[in-house]
């Protein structure tokens, strides 16, 4: 948050926001499979709009996601407020039984899955590259965490040095000393060099 924005009171700030909020999910719509938190939603509409609410998002968010839904049922658009998780389990938050009031939950059966397809026809309806027989993704901020589990940089795995191996040295057994051979009685000799057989 920039401390020199200007915080507002939620009536005056919900028309800016209520304009950054289908900017921002237009755009976010562009990238398949992309979602954004309730909170991560929040501060990028008032980082958009340079306005900061002087309460929490709790009490504005819905009022600015009721907004979009009305702009996606004046444009004919898919419901970019299926693109608004909650942080816990990816799951859509109370603000969804607002789409949910206009549209019904026709085939889906449970706000989950109405929400996985509004998602998915939001990426094909603004542009996003979606796959071939793409299915709604139920749990997209499950994708995400794997998605950026693989991207994130692996730690090294330190290689454990080896002891140096210090050569072994084989000790050599003393040599043995020996006379020569007595030329006479061709009997070994002491060391000293004189024979004792002959002397």
């Amino acid at each position: 948050m920039n401390p020199s924005s200007p915080k507002v009171p939620v009536e005056q700030g919900i028309p800016t926001w209520s304009e950054s909020a289908v900017g921002l999910l237009c755009d976010i719509a562009t990238e398949y499979n992309r979602v954004l938190t309730l909170n991560e939603f929040a501060q990028e509409v008032q980082r958009r709009s340079g306005v900061w609410a002087n309460v929490t998002s709790k009490t504005w968010v819905r009022k600015v996601l009721q907004h979009v839904t009305q702009t996606c049922l004046d444009e004919g658009w898919p419901h970019l407020a299926s693109l608004v998780v909650r942080p816990s389990d990816g799951k859509p938050g109370p603000w969804y039984l607002d789409v949910i009031a206009v549209t019904g939950r026709g085939d889906a059966g449970d706000d989950l899955t109405h929400a996985a397809h509004q998602r998915l026809a939001c990426y094909i309806h603004f542009g996003a590259a979606v796959p071939p027989h793409a299915d709604p993704t139920l749990d997209p901020l499950r994708l995400r965490r794997r998605v950026h589990n693989l991207d994130a940089p692996r730690p090294k795995t330190q290689r454990r040095k080896q002891p140096k191996a210090t050569p072994t040295r084989t000790r050599q057994a003393p040599r043995e000393v020996r006379g020569q051979v007595c030329p006479t009685c061709f009997m070994e000799m002491p060391v000293s060099g004189e024979c004792q057989n002959c002397a």
